[in-house]
C-alpha cells in the first residue's frame, strides 16, 4: 500500500493551512506529533534556497523514525511551485523532478508527503503528478469576478457552520460587505460574533452590525446608514474615523455621490409606484422592485449595477434610507456633496472641516 501524498494550493492561507493541518492531523491519528511530522519550510528568495527546501523534504522521505507510527512530511509554502523566475530555474526543476518521482513511484506505507503552495503551474510535471498518482487539493479562487465571490461566500459560510452558526442570507451578505476578502479575518470575525450573540446560535443582520468590525470599505458603507438614518452624530464619529485612518476625503466624498444619486433612483421609484413592500421572512416586512415602464428599464438596464438586481437586504435598506427623505431634500445633499468635493480640491480648509459642515448642512 502507497503512502499519502497531498499537493495543497491556493492564494488563500487560512484556506490551504486549514486543509493541511487536517490532512496531518488524520494521519497522524494515534502518533505523536512531536515526533511524527517534519516540516520543511518552503519560503525561497532564489533558487538556492528552493533547491535546499526540496533537499530537506527529501532527506526527511528517507529518514527513517526513532518511534513507531506514521511520519508525515510537510513541505510547507512552497513558493516556487508557481511560473516565476526562481520555479522556472533548471536546478529547482530538477530538484522538483526528484521529488515528483518519489511520489510516482510510491511512498512507503507509513509515510505521508504534504506540499503546501500559494501558486503552482498546471503545466509542471510536479503538479500532473499529484494529480494522477496523489492527491490534488486546488484551493485557487476562480477566473471571474462573480465566480469568486460565490466561493468566498460559500466558504465563509461552511466556516460559520463549523462554529455551529446558522447565519441567514441577509446575515451572510452583511457579514462578506463588512469583512472584505480575507478569511482568516472573516474566522477571527466570526469567532467574536458568536461570543457577542451566546447563547444564541442564529445571528441576524443587525447582529452582525453590531459585533464585528468593518474593513474600511464597510466603515464607508456604515457612513451611508448613518447618513440614511439621519444620525448626523453618528454619522461625524464614522467620518472622523475614516479620516483617521487616513482614507482619502475626496474618495469619500465621491462614494457620498453616488450614495446620493442611488437614493434619488431609490426615491423615484417610491414616487411612482415601482417598489412595494412585501413579507421577506420571520415576519418582516421588506421592499421589492415591480413592473417599470420600459424607457425607465432600459435607462435602470444601463447602469454600471442595475438596481433591480441587488440583493433582498440590499433593496430594501435602500428603500428605507430614501423614505427618509423627499425628493428635493436629496436632490440639495447632493448639491452640497459635490461643493464640498470641489472645496477638498481647491481650499486650504482642512478636509475634517469641510465634510464635517457637509454633513452637519445635508442632516440639520
Amino acid at each position: 500500500m502507497r503512502g499519502e501524498a497531498h499537493l495543497i494550493v491556493g492564494e488563500e492561507d487560512y484556506l490551504v493551512e486549514n486543509t493541511a493541518r487536517e490532512i496531518v492531523s488524520r494521519l497522524l491519528k494515534g502518533t505523536d506529533p512531536f515526533f511524527g511530522l517534519e516540516i520543511a519550510d518552503g519560503r525561497a528568495g532564489n533558487q538556492d534556497e528552493a533547491c535546499q527546501a526540496v533537499r530537506k523534504c527529501l532527506e526527511a522521505l528517507d529518514t527513517v523514525g526513532f518511534f513507531e507510527g506514521r511520519k508525515v512530511v510537510w513541505l510547507r509554502n512552497a513558493s516556487f511551485l508557481g511560473d516565476s523566475q526562481t520555479g522556472r530555474a533548471a536546478a529547482v526543476q530538477e530538484a522538483l523532478s526528484l521529488l515528483a518521482d518519489r511520489v510516482r513511484d510510491g511512498l512507503a506505507e507509513d509515510v505521508a508527503l504534504v506540499v503546501t503552495a500559494p501558486a503552482a503551474d498546471g503545466r509542471s510535471s510536479f503538479f500532473k503528478t499529484f494529480s494522477q498518482h496523489g492527491t490534488l487539493h486546488d484551493l485557487r479562487s476562480a477566473d471571474t469576478p462573480w465566480q469568486a465571490a460565490r466561493e468566498r461566500a460559500s466558504r465563509v459560510a461552511a466556516i460559520a457552520e463549523g462554529m455551529g452558526l446558522a447565519m441567514s442570507e441577509e446575515a451572510l451578505h452583511v457579514f462578506l460587505e463588512r469583512v472584505g476578502d480575507d478569511l482568516r479575518t472573516a474566522a477571527a470575525e466570526l469567532e467574536k460574533l458568536a461570543l457577542g450573540i451566546a447563547p444564541s446560535r442564529d445571528p441576524s443582520a443587525d447582529d452582525v452590525m453590531r459585533y464585528v468590525t468593518g474593513s474600511p470599505a464597510a466603515l464607508i458603507w456604515d457612513l451611508g446608514d448613518a447618513i440614511g438614518s439621519r444620525s448626523l452624530e453618528r454619522a461625524v464619529s464614522i467620518l472622523n474615523t475614516l479620516l483617521y485612518r487616513r482614507e482619502s476625503p475626496i474618495g469619500i466624498a465621491v462614494v457620498l455621490q453616488n450614495q446620493m444619486r442611488e437614493w434619488m433612483i431609490y426615491r423615484e421609484a417610491l414616487d411612482n409606484g415601482w417598489l412595494r413592500r412585501e413579507p421577506s421572512g420571520g415576519g418582516r416586512i421588506g421592499w421589492r422592485w415591480g413592473d417599470v415602464p420600459e424607457h425607465v428599464a432600459e435607462s435602470l438596464g444601463s447602469l454600471k449595477k442595475d438596481p433591480r438586481q441587488a440583493k433582498p437586504f440590499r433593496v430594501s435598506r435602500l428603500a428605507e434610507q430614501a423614505s427618509n427623505f423627499s425628493m428635493g431634500e436629496l436632490r440639495r445633499m447632493h448639491a452640497e456633496i459635490l461643493r464640498a468635493h470641489e472645496a477638498l480640491v481647491s481650499s486650504r480648509l482642512s478636509p475634517e472641516f469641510i465634510l464635517g459642515m457637509a454633513m452637519v448642512r445635508m442632516l440639520s
